[in-house]
């Protein structure tokens, strides 16, 4: 049995690297949302101020789903 230590022989098993770059790429659109929901508001005419709070609003909602 071996130990591994470090993230070098981690990144070099076989899926590892596969797998870590799907899930990066994966997880852009919940990073995205709220830049677009902000972006939305400000290109409507709406203000700063009730774009942040939609995506506060988007934010909660996520944390509880």
């Amino acid at each position: 049995m071996t130990s591994t230590t470090g993230s070098g022989p981690l990144l070099a098993q076989r899926h590892v690297a596969r797998l870590l770059f799907g899930t990066l790429i994966g997880r852009l659109p919940s990073g995205m949302a709220p830049v677009a929901i902000l972006l939305l508001v400000a290109d409507q005419g709406g203000s700063l101020r009730t774009g942040g709070l939609l995506c506060a609003l988007y934010g909660l909602a996520s944390a509880i789903g």
